[in-house]
C-alpha cells in the first residue's frame, strides 16, 4: 500500500514538473489561418512557434518549456499583432481581427490582465496628456489658464504613475511588475514653466528603469526606453552639432546606468550603434567607437560582433591607413587600392536605388571628375546592390567612366563589410599614401584638397 501510494506520489509529481502551458485564443473573423509567436529582444523578432486557426477562429499554442520568461508577440493577417507575457502560465484570451490590441480580452492571466490594463490606462494619460501640452506650447507663460494647465498636466502625470505603481503592488514576484514600473515615467514636481518640467524628466527619466534585470532584454523595454530618452534631448531650432553633442550626453547617461550588468549594457551598446547608423549619425558613431567597448561575456557571438564593427570604425578614422582591398573592375581588370597611384583616392560606396546617389553622383562626375581626373584623383565607385545588372544599368546611363566595381554581392560584400557600409552614399577620401583624410559630407569639401 505505501509502496503504491509512493508510486502515484511520483507520477503527479513527473506530471507536472513536464506539464507544458498553452495560450488557448479565439480571434473573430480569422478563420482557417496561419499565426506566429514571436518573442522579442529589444526590437528583434525570432519566430518562435505558429499555428493555425480552425474554422471558428480558434487556436491553441503549447509553450516550449525552455522559453525564457518575458514579452512574446502574436502575428496574423496583414501586420495584425498583440503582445502576451509568457510566464510559465497558462493564457486565454479572445479578440478580433481588426483592432486586435483594442479588443483583447483576458480570460485567464492575471498578469496578461495586469499589462493590458496598463496598457489602456497609459494610452487614455497619453491622448489627455498631449491635448494638455498643445495648450501649453501656445499660451504664454504669464497667461491664468497656462499655469492652470501645467498644473493639470503634474496631475495627470503624477495620478498615472501612482495609479499604476498601486495596480502591481502586489506582484512583486511577475515579470508585469518589473515590465511596468520600468516603463513608468517619472514623478515630477510643479515647476512654472513646462520647460522646467522637461528638465525635470530628462533628470529622473532613467530612475524607474531597472537595468540589472535581464529578463527585461526578451521584451522592448531597452530599445522603447533609449529612444524616448534620446527624445528629450532633441529641441527645435537647435544645430546638427548641438544635437549631436546632447545626444553625448545621453549615450553616456544610458551607458553609465547599464554598464553594471553586461548583457544589458552590450544591448544598449549595440542598439546605439545601429541606429546612429540607419540614421547617418557618423560623429556619434565614432563617439560610440572611441569612448565603449563591449564587455566579454562567454566570449558571445554577439560581444565578438560588436568588437569587429568597434575594430572597423576606429580604423575609418582620418589619419589611419584605408583598408586595403583588391578586386575586379567592371572590365576584369584587377584594382588593388594600395597600388593606385594620384595624389588623392576617392572611394564612392553608392547603390542604384539611392535617391540620394542620384543626384551626388552625377555632381561627382561633373565637378571632381571630369574636371580633375588628369592628374590629382583617381575615383573608385563601389556598389552595394545584389542586383549586379541593375548596377551597371546606371553606371552605363550616367557615363559614370572611373573606376567600377560592382560585384552584386551587396552589403555582405567583403570591401563593403571592411568599411562598415551600412547606407549609400558613403564617401572617403584617400591622400597619396592611402591615409584617410575624411569621410565626406560636401562636394566643397573635395574641392578644397583638390584645390590647396
Amino acid at each position: 500500500m505505501r509502496t503504491i501510494s509512493t508510486f502515484i506520489i511520483f507520477l503527479l509529481f513527473s506530471a507536472s514538473l513536464f506539464a507544458q502551458n498553452k495560450i488557448n485564443g479565439s480571434i473573430s473573423n480569422y478563420n482557417n489561418s496561419i499565426i506566429f509567436l514571436t518573442d522579442f529582444y529589444g526590437d528583434d523578432h525570432h519566430i518562435v512557434d505558429s499555428t493555425r486557426t480552425d474554422s471558428k477562429g480558434v487556436f491553441l499554442f503549447t509553450i516550449k518549456e525552455n522559453l525564457p520568461k518575458g514579452l512574446y508577440r502574436l502575428y496574423f493577417g496583414q501586420s495584425k499583432f498583440f503582445d502576451l507575457i509568457l510566464n510559465h502560465q497558462d493564457v486565454e484570451l479572445s479578440t478580433t481581427l481588426f483592432s486586435p490590441k483594442e479588443n483583447i480580452k483576458i480570460i485567464e492571466s492575471e498578469e496578461n490582465r495586469l499589462l493590458y490594463q496598463y496598457l489602456r490606462d497609459k494610452e487614455e494619460f497619453q491622448l489627455k496628456s498631449e491635448l494638455v501640452k498643445t495648450i501649453l506650447e501656445y499660451y504664454p507663460p504669464n497667461d491664468n489658464y497656462y499655469n492652470e494647465s501645467l498644473n493639470q498636466f503634474v496631475e495627470l502625470n503624477n495620478d498615472f504613475v501612482n495609479m499604476a505603481i498601486k495596480e502591481v503592488a502586489g506582484f512583486k514576484k511577475l515579470f508585469v511588475y518589473q515590465y511596468i514600473h520600468s516603463d513608468l515615467i517619472p514623478l515630477i514636481k510643479y515647476s512654472p514653466t513646462y520647460e522646467e518640467i522637461n528638465k525635470q524628466f530628462k533628470e529622473s527619466f532613467l530612475d524607474n528603469i531597472n537595468f540589472s534585470d535581464i529578463n527585461l532584454l526578451h521584451s522592448n523595454i531597452f530599445s522603447s526606453k533609449t529612444i524616448q530618452y534620446l527624445e528629450l534631448y532633441k529641441t527645435d531650432g537647435i544645430s546638427d552639432i548641438q544635437l549631436e553633442n546632447n545626444y553625448k550626453i545621453a549615450i553616456d547617461s544610458l551607458l553609465t546606468k547599464s554598464k553594471k550588468t553586461p548583457r544589458v549594457y552590450n544591448y544598449i551598446l549595440s542598439f546605439l550603434f545601429n541606429g546612429f547608423e540607419q540614421n547617418n549619425y557618423d560623429e556619434l558613431i565614432r563617439y560610440l567607437a572611441s569612448n565603449y567597448k563591449p564587455i566579454d561575456i562567454d566570449n558571445s557571438s554577439n560581444y565578438n560582433t560588436l568588437s569587429e564593427k568597434i575594430s572597423t570604425i576606429n580604423q575609418l578614422q582620418p589619419g589611419n591607413l584605408a583598408p586595403e582591398f583588391k578586386a575586379d573592375d567592371i572590365n576584369g581588370k584587377e584594382i588593388t587600392l594600395y597600388k593606385v597611384k594620384s595624389k588623392y583616392t576617392l572611394l564612392v560606396f553608392w547603390s542604384a536605388d539611392c535617391p540620394s546617389c542620384q543626384k551626388v553622383l552625377p555632381i561627382i562626375r561633373q565637378d571632381i571628375y571630369n574636371k580633375y581626373k588628369s592628374n590629382k584623383i583617381s575615383i573608385i565607385g563601389i556598389s552595394t546592390d545584389d542586383n549586379k545588372n541593375l548596377a551597371l544599368q546606371e553606371i552605363k546611363e550616367n557615363n559614370y567612366s572611373w573606376t567600377n566595381i560592382v560585384t552584386g554581392n551587396g552589403l555582405d560584400d567583403n570591401i563593403i563589410r571592411r568599411y562598415n557600409i551600412n547606407s549609400t552614399p558613403i564617401i572617403y577620401l584617400l591622400d597619396k599614401k592611402k591615409r584617410i583624410l575624411s569621410q565626406i559630407n560636401s562636394i566643397n569639401e573635395i574641392q578644397i584638397y583638390l584645390n590647396q
